[in-house]
């Protein structure tokens, strides 16, 4: 069981990195 749970968090850590990094460009992004 843990073993099924570190990697569904290793396959999400990408996806998370990127949702980041996209909030961050559109924060910066945003006029103000």
């Amino acid at each position: 069981m843990l073993n099924y749970v570190i990697k569904r968090l290793l396959g999400l850590i990408p996806t998370l990195f990127i949702v980041a990094v996209l909030v961050f460009l559109f924060v910066h992004m945003l006029p103000g």
